[in-house]
């Protein structure tokens, strides 16, 4: 079997086939005792996992009885019962967090031994095991803990493959294993490409967020992917409109850029980039991008009158109007548009914000304080 925890909550058999475990509060009885594999877990402790900020009903106990009846219907004899606790069965190299630390630690030892380039192939494998936020969606006690300590080891994978990384302020090209100092820059990268060119930035700022207008007459596909917080820059926009297919998501974990499926970029220490063909590398890095990428929210190019980062000053109308608690039908009535235009308007930013509700989208507009700015 293999456990995904880092991401949205999955599980699959050798063969591929997902477990369903039959709903969502299995589901989330499944995550409780990931995040605690190997060990027992107390009924008290899954209850407040499963109804969380709900209200306890007075037959939870039974309920986690069924849960895990489920569950157990789903992973076998892996879900072990004892008196008021219960335990998930989890064996080496079925846990994707677990496959992570094993690689980080190689990865130490390689680095150790003065080995940087397999240091970099692990370090970029274990990176490419992420398909988002660690236990996205759950926001439970034993949840958070865990996702923190995922993110902490999100952080020494990263500090690591900095340390891997030799330092330059030049372009260091990575050529089967023997490095070499290359003068072509970016821009001679970008210009060779042929088919593709994937740019994925875990910190927002657009390092490698370059494009070669002459790439995309010819037809040169350019996929962004950034994270949320960037969401409404006024660079990511820019990329949108110049033609790149850019998306967000909630947490994106690392740096890089990949040429044709063949070169992948990634930074170096200081202002350097390493450029490497070593097809672990690369086929990581790409793996990462894909996980990542068909959950990523689509970015719409904001219209030319837009007044602030990615919103029109109609826009802008119509949220004060909504926020202030008008109806769509009230909100269209003072604008002079009809209910279907408010809603398509209403569509449209939340897809530009990456929220998958009106009220995500609230919290991500208060978020940058541009509903408190309105409001004073």
């Amino acid at each position: 079997m293999q456990f995904r925890v880092l991401g949205p909550v999955a599980a699959h058999t050798d063969e591929g086939v997902p477990i369903v475990c039959g709903g969502r509060k299995p589901g989330v009885l499944l995550a409780a005792l990931l995040c605690h594999a190997n060990k027992w877990v107390g009924v008290d402790q899954l209850i407040a996992a499963i109804w969380h900020e709900q209200v306890v009903p007075a037959a939870a106990t039974a309920a986690v009885r069924n849960y895990a009846r489920a569950l157990r219907r789903a992973v076998g004899e892996r879900l072990e019962c004892g008196p008021g606790t219960y335990r998930l069965r989890v064996l080496p190299g079925e846990l994707d967090a677990e496959q992570a630390r094993t690689m980080a630690a190689a990865a130490r030892e390689a680095l150790a031994a003065g080995s940087a380039d397999e240091a970099i192939e692990l370090l970029t494998g274990a990176l490419a095991l992420w398909r988002g936020a660690p236990l996205d969606g759950l926001g439970c006690a034993i949840a958070r803990s865990t996702a923190t300590r995922l993110d902490e080891l999100h952080q020494e994978l990263s500090t690591q493959l900095a340390a891997a990384r030799r330092p330059t302020g030049r372009l260091t090209l990575v050529s089967d294993n023997s490095p070499t100092v290359g003068r072509a820059g970016l821009d001679a990268l970008l210009a060779s490409a042929r088919r593709e060119v994937l740019i994925i930035s875990g910190s927002g700022n657009a390092r490698f967020g370059r494009l070669d207008h002459e790439n995309l007459r010819r037809g040169v596909r350019y996929r962004v992917l950034f994270p949320d917080t960037a969401r409404l820059s006024g660079p990511l926009n820019q990329l949108s409109l110049a033609g790149a297919e850019v998306r967000t998501e909630a947490e994106v974990p690392m740096e890089g850029m990949v040429i044709d499926g063949m070169v992948a970029v990634l930074p170096a220490d200081g202002a350097g980039a390493a450029v490497f063909r070593l097809p672990g590398v690369v086929a990581s890095t790409v793996g990462l991008f894909e996980r990542i990428w068909p959950g990523a929210a689509p970015l719409i190019p904001a219209d030319p009158d837009a007044v602030g980062p990615g919103l029109t000053s109609r826009e802008r109308a119509l949220l004060d109007l909504l926020c202030s608690g008008a109806t769509d039908e009230s909100a269209g009535a003072r604008l002079g548009i009809s209910v279907r235009t408010v809603r398509r308007m209403v569509a449209d930013v939340m897809n530009r914000l990456g929220a998958r509700s009106r009220f995500q989208a609230g919290v991500k507009l208060a978020d940058r304080g541009w509903l408190l700015e309105r409001a004073g």
